[in-house]
């Protein structure tokens, strides 16, 4: 025999559905040919599963069904087997189709989840579980020295300095952003690679962004790779406004008295796929230092 041949008729063996010739003649081929050995054992597994969920009767109802809605018809004997056969194999495939759609599948694999939370104020930097943070109402106050000048004046002044590439740092801040895992896997974070990037986006009057080259990364995009857990975060200190890549850093100053809103956006690698992440808007206040003119 063939191994088409055989392959026809491995699943009527399997269901012990066909005559003792005929199965000692696919019998031998089996010995011989590893192949289709294979893909007997396979329907020997489909076999079992049908013996499990329909009970061992089902085949034989099956092809007793079918001799007796053949039998008005007048067709000769000698194509039954035939006909038993072909049905039973219908029957076998369409019946492993629906068990393989019933029996469990594996889980798909997920989006990682992120949150990016903001801590203004004065604080010390420990690690805590996200809920007892508290980031309603968060504020940070920035004192501006000799802020009686006029704002266009110290904007011009910066201005100046960058084509001298003696840039002043920013105004201190103390701020916190804390990136915290929100699904239910550990996720292996990058931040401070090739797609890393903080932008700060802040509304108010006065704000003046210049660019920094070798400037000092900031801890926010300096590289390193974890793994972060479940409901466990990052906490990434800010003690200057700077932003952009670890390669384009760029200043931001405040330059007029007055309440600026400060929302930032962190783009880093989660199990090898860009994605960025947008924290809370908080508030900053810029005041004048005591003893200063308004």
């Amino acid at each position: 025999m063939t191994c088409q041949e055989v392959e026809v008729l491995l699943d009527l063996v399997a269901a012990d559905a066909c005559d003792p010739l005929t199965r000692e003649a696919v019998a031998s081929h089996l010995r011989q040919c590893d192949a289709c050995a294979a893909s007997y054992a396979e329907s020997q597994r489909v076999q079992a599963l049908l013996d499990l969920h329909l009970n061992k009767d089902g085949v034989e109802r099956l092809q007793q069904r079918i001799e007796k809605e053949a039998q008005p018809r007048g067709k000769k004997r000698v194509f039954m087997p035939i006909l038993r056969r072909a049905s039973l194999v219908a029957a076998v495939i369409l019946l492993a189709v629906g068990l393989i759609w019933w029996l469990p599948r594996q889980p798909t694999e997920t989006t990682p989840e992120f949150a990016l939370l903001v801590r203004a104020g004065k604080f010390e930097i420990v690690p805590q579980a996200p809920a007892k943070l508290d980031f309603k109402n968060a504020e940070a106050v920035i004192l501006l020295q000799a802020v009686a000048r006029a704002g266009n004046t110290l904007r011009n002044e910066l201005m100046q300095a960058e084509r001298d590439g003696k840039l002043p740092l920013p105004p201190a801040v103390q701020l916190e952003l804390a990136l915290v895992n929100r699904g239910k896997r550990p996720v292996e974070v990058r931040l401070g690679d090739a797609e890393a990037k903080l932008t700060l986006d802040l509304a108010g009057d006065g704000v003046i962004r210049l660019a920094a080259p070798g400037a000092e990364i900031p801890e926010t995009l300096r590289a390193q790779t974890l793994q972060l857990e479940p409901e466990k975060q990052l906490a990434l200190p800010m003690d200057r406004l700077v932003a952009g890549t670890p390669d384009k850093l760029e200043y931001i100053y405040l330059t007029e008295p007055g309440e600026f809103k400060l929302t930032p956006s962190l783009r880093l690698t989660a199990d090898g796929k860009s994605m960025t992440v947008t924290g809370e808007t908080v508030q900053i206040k810029v005041r004048n230092r005591p003893g200063d003119s308004p």
